[in-house]
């Protein structure tokens, strides 16, 4: 079975194939802080989009009016500890508008 580990903090994640499980429970403050450093290069809405939730969900976490099941925290978490992007940006069309033609 593979195993993924992951160190948020003091907190061990560890992840299977199977299940994802923490040997602890990440705090609510803990958890919106680290969905506030994942603001630092995605937006709200991809990592709505990532998550398969609302934008409004991911909002009210960010605010702190809500928070995930404590179950569910590190699950979330591993699933936006990427260096990358969530979400890659396609060209933006007028942006092309604005470049001169490439020539052959």
């Amino acid at each position: 079975m593979d195993e993924f580990k992951l160190k948020l903090g003091d907190k061990n994640i560890v992840s299977t194939t199977e299940t994802l499980f923490t040997t602890d429970e990440i705090p609510e403050t803990e958890f919106r802080m680290s969905i506030i450093s994942t603001l630092e290069k995605n937006s709200m809405d991809d990592i709505a989009s990532h998550l398969k939730l609302s934008r409004a969900t991911v909002r009210r976490w960010v605010l702190g009016d809500s928070a995930p099941h404590p179950l569910a925290r590190p699950g979330i978490i591993a699933a936006l500890n990427t260096p990358e992007p969530l979400m890659p940006r396609p060209p933006d069309p007028e942006l092309s508008k604005l470049l001169p033609p490439e020539e052959d």
